[in-house]
């Protein structure tokens, strides 16, 4: 009866495990969070009134997510491919290097506007 009590309690011990760790969706919500703080502090990026609409991770191993996440800027909406990493308590992002390359679209518009005033 003991050894049986035993193997219940470790099977629930691992699910209980498994279900402590981290989620896309925990992560997509810190993500989005974390990108808007960037978004709204960076000297930067500041200027061009970025805002975070959403973020959707999938699961890629036990630390790592990969995801999608929509940003509007003044010419509209844009998918930014993320790479997020946890170790279970903080999580750290990084966005594909060509994903922010409409801001310099942005800024060329903004800069022929000013020479055409």
């Amino acid at each position: 009866m003991k050894k049986l009590v035993f193997i219940f309690l470790s099977i629930f011990l691992a699910f209980s495990l498994v279900a402590c760790g981290p989620n896309a969706d925990g992560i997509s919500k810190t993500v989005q969070a974390s990108m808007q703080s960037k978004f709204d502090n960076d000297a930067d990026l500041k200027e061009f009134n970025l805002k975070v609409k959403s973020a959707q991770f999938v699961k890629q191993s036990d630390k790592q997510f990969k995801g999608v996440v929509t940003v509007e800027a003044a010419d509209g909406t844009h998918d930014v491919v993320v790479t997020a990493v946890t170790d279970g308590k903080n999580v750290i992002w990084e966005a594909e290097a060509t994903s922010f390359n409409f801001l310099a679209g942005l800024k060329v518009s903004e800069s022929f506007q000013q020479l055409q005033n």
